[in-house]
């Protein structure tokens, strides 16, 4: 009787140092956990930081660069200064093509050619 006492007696030791010893690690992996938990915070909090000052760099980029000008549909459809200079530019360049040498075969060049004399013949005779 007394080894059966003296083993539950053992067995309520071994059970108290279990129960002890999960308990640490219980209180161990709740602050291990807690420690995840607060460095996940502190880098969302930083990555929020981040968000933030992101947009609002972009925001004082988007203030730089944005148009100011009123809603008129005239402008729409009327040219911009530098069409005009193209258009004059343009109306010489077709004057000065107007009066420019022409490279090639004079009228008298090509009624001595007897191949050119068949081919207008052929094609007055449609």
């Amino acid at each position: 009787v007394e080894s059966r006492v003296e083993m539950m007696e053992a067995e309520r030791e071994l059970a108290a140092e279990q129960m002890e010893y999960n308990t640490e690690r219980v209180d161990f992996r709740k602050e291990e956990w807690e420690e995840k938990q607060l460095i996940k915070w502190q880098r969302e909090a930083e990555r929020e930081q981040a968000e933030e000052d992101r947009e609002e760099r972009l925001a004082r980029i988007r203030a730089q660069v944005e148009v100011n000008v009123p809603d008129d549909p005239r402008r729409i459809f009327s040219g911009i200064a530098a069409q005009g200079e193209f258009d004059a530019f343009d109306a010489n360049k077709r004057k000065a093509e107007l009066f420019r040498p022409v490279n090639g075969y004079t009228t008298s060049h090509l009624m001595r050619d007897p191949r050119f004399k068949v081919q207008l013949a052929l094609n007055e005779g449609d």
